[in-house]
């Protein structure tokens, strides 16, 4: 444009009311200004051309801006989802890794026990064998009570034949000593009354009835041992005491009294 023509001054009243002189244009002038005006008009359009251009790519720019925008929101979207679902699988690992442990554990202590099978082997012979126990603890329970209703038995036979052999309460064991004094009174009623010394006591031996009971009771006792059941030990019968007859007595295992 440094080839345009500047612009005229604008004509005041004065001006206007005087008569321009009349200038000459050629033809020449005219097509130089033609010329100048398509040159400028040119550059004007490749000018517009080129900022369409540009808007045209700044458009695209910030439209494809917008689709990156959009694409890495979509794109953060899924990566939170991403690491949600793995933080989840991960909190699913770790409890699938702390199971597996607990159940290694409980497998390795099933695998020290035996089998079922060997377990149910195990408990049919035991209680095969507690059938064979009960059985013989009845068995021997039978012979227990059968033992010891017999000695019941015998214990109160020893007894009854200790009774019938004791003298009856109140009985004098020497009735004819009675008739001997009443004799000797009246052959001489001045002479003095026998007095008797008494005899020393004489052990008494102990009887077949003391040593049978013995050996029964030592028989019970070693039965009671052997089942390791403790019941008392029957007691027999105490012998007579030597100091319960009379003076001047002595036991000789008939009742009869010895004179001195």
């Amino acid at each position: 444009m440094s080839d345009a023509v500047p612009p005229l001054p604008l004509l005041t009243q004065e001006q206007e009311g005087v008569p321009l002189p009349a200038t000459l244009v050629t033809l020449e002038e005219v097509e130089n200004a033609r010329d100048e005006f398509l040159v400028e008009l040119a550059s004007f359009r490749l000018s517009m051309r080129k900022n369409t251009l540009v808007i045209d790519a700044e458009g695209r720019q910030a439209q494809q801006y917008k689709d990156e925008i959009e694409s890495i929101a979509r794109e953060h979207e899924a990566t939170k989802l991403d690491i949600e679902n793995l933080r989840l699988t991960l909190e699913q690992e770790q409890t699938f890794r702390k199971r597996k442990q607990e159940y290694d554990l409980v497998a390795e202590k099933i695998n020290d026990y035996p089998s079922r099978t060997e377990l149910t082997a195990d408990i049919a012979a035991l209680d095969d064998e507690l059938s064979t126990i009960r059985a013989a603890r009845e068995d021997h329970n039978e012979n227990l009570a059968a033992r010891r209703a017999v000695l019941d038995t015998l214990v109160q036979q020893i007894h009854s034949l200790r009774q019938m052999g004791k003298p009856q309460d109140g009985s004098d064991p020497t009735p004819g000593s009675a008739e001997l004094a009443h004799g000797t009174h009246q052959l001489n009623p001045a002479a003095r009354p026998n007095t008797t010394c008494p005899a020393p006591a004489v052990a008494k031996p102990e009887s077949d009835d003391d040593i049978e009971m013995g050996e029964v009771a030592e028989e019970a006792e070693a039965g009671e041992v052997e089942d390791r059941d403790k019941w008392s030990k029957p007691k027999s019968k105490s012998r007579r005491p030597d100091d319960e007859m009379e003076e001047g007595e002595a036991s000789d295992g008939t009742g009869e009294p010895i004179d001195s």
